[in-house]
């Protein structure tokens, strides 16, 4: 299999590339990651590279990257060949982990019926945002819709149900419906003797992830009723200076402590000595198999509310502002969880019970059977279209320059 990856920083897409590609080469299954930029953290590449092969773009483009760098090397000349040659250990089966990955898997797959192309929807907003008046991302959701839906992976049925809301046209019942996977082969962390108040977050730091500031505003409400509260969060973003801003605004600024990056391998050691887990990932699902209780930080909501534990969530969906959904304060939440031992110990074996469900296994079984079924391409994109698109973004980027439109990455950050 052939991943498409625009980035390999530590984030909850690569992770969960790592995790996919160590189950697949348990199996005896062999993968290959082509990197859409340069953008890369050197140590989760060697992490990677033992059980796959790492390529980047650049490295077949007819000018090796000279002139379209970073993602806009999608959209340049190939070196069909030279990259055809590489990939050939590999298998037929490309996989999309993003919009740009789309485009050059429609220009990789398009008219080669010996190839199967899928694309995983890993945020909700990827293909999914507010009309634009500019062509790129209205050709981004046309090529989209045309992508067959058994060719489609979704992650949750949120998701699921959104995209058929709005590509009206398409019928995603169709597609295929698979965990978030995470390695469950690895014992629990043991269990405090006295749980204590000490709150954890991993994951970047974007503004769509607005749990941050709302447990730093529990932090704050509660800190007279539990004393010894504190709040850590690992990860860098947009948001670091604003979240550091707050807690000192909130007067807790002693009691919320933002680290950076925090190294993979220690994802465990951090999680084992917390007693409340807050996120949105799959950081979220590995804290809940480590058997602790693990709070849905739920994306771009306002108030400071939430669904629960994950041991709560319905099915898959437990991340994304799902109106229809009840909700519950968080800091009412947090304040059971910490005033009771007993609902605590409960929580943590429902989260870790949860936590089954999204087995890395179920994850890899589903992207090989959709694989199976993937419909061929059509067409493939032609010079024509990729010029327009390029053109587009130069525009785009000119109007954000400018200050009159908002950047198209900040589409994660929109809420439906």
């Amino acid at each position: 299999m052939i991943f498409l990856a625009n980035v390999l920083v530590m984030n909850g897409g690569t992770t969960f590339l790592i995790r996919l590609i160590k189950e697949r080469a348990r199996r005896g299954q062999r993968s290959a990651v082509l990197l859409l930029s340069d953008r890369v953290d050197p140590a989760l590449v060697e992490t990677l590279g033992h059980d796959a092969e790492i390529l980047r773009l650049s490295d077949f483009l007819v000018d090796r990257g000279v002139a379209a760098r970073g993602l806009l090397g999608v959209f340049a000349p190939l070196a069909h060949r030279r990259l055809a040659k590489a990939l050939a250990p590999f298998g037929t089966h490309i996989h999309s982990m993003g919009l740009f990955g789309s485009i050059l898997g429609l220009r990789l797959a398009g008219g080669d019926p010996q190839k199967q192309l899928t694309v995983g929807i890993y945020h909700q907003n990827e293909y999914l945002y507010r009309p634009s008046p500019f062509h790129f991302p209205r050709e981004v959701q046309n090529l989209f819709a045309a992508i067959p839906p058994e060719n489609i992976v979704f992650f949750n049925e949120s998701s699921r149900h959104n995209y058929s809301t709005h590509f009206s046209g398409a019928d995603y019942q169709r597609s295929h419906l698979l965990p978030i996977g995470v390695t469950l082969d690895q014992e629990p962390a043991p269990l405090p003797v006295q749980p204590g108040q000490h709150i954890v977050s991993i994951g970047n730091l974007f503004p769509y992830k607005t749990y941050n500031r709302h447990i730093i505003g529990v932090v704050a409400a509660l800190k007279d009723r539990f004393p010894d509260i504190r709040y850590d969060i690992y990860g860098v973003g947009a948001m670091d200076e604003k979240l550091r801003s707050l807690a000192k605004t909130l007067e807790v600024d002693d009691r919320v402590t933002l680290h950076g990056p925090l190294e993979y391998s220690r994802f465990r050691e951090v999680v084992a000595a917390c007693d409340l887990f807050v996120g949105s990932g799959t950081s979220l699902i590995e804290a809940a198999a480590a058997k602790r209780p693990a709070l849905i930080g739920i994306e771009s909501i306002e108030h400071p509310v939430t669904y629960g534990y994950l041991s709560d969530a319905r099915g898959y969906s437990y991340n994304e502002n799902m109106p229809d959904v009840p909700k519950a304060s968080i800091a009412t939440m947090v304040e059971r969880l910490f005033s009771d031992p007993i609902h605590w110990a409960q929580v943590a074996e429902d989260c870790a019970i949860k936590a089954q469900s999204f087995s890395m296994a179920v994850t890899a079984d589903g992207l090989d059977a959709a694989c199976a079924v993937a419909r061929p391409i059509a067409s493939r994109l032609s010079a024509r279209s990729l010029t327009a698109m390029v053109l587009s973004i130069v525009a785009m980027r000119i109007s954000e320059w400018r200050g009159r439109s908002e950047p198209f990455g900040k589409r994660h950050n929109q809420s439906y």
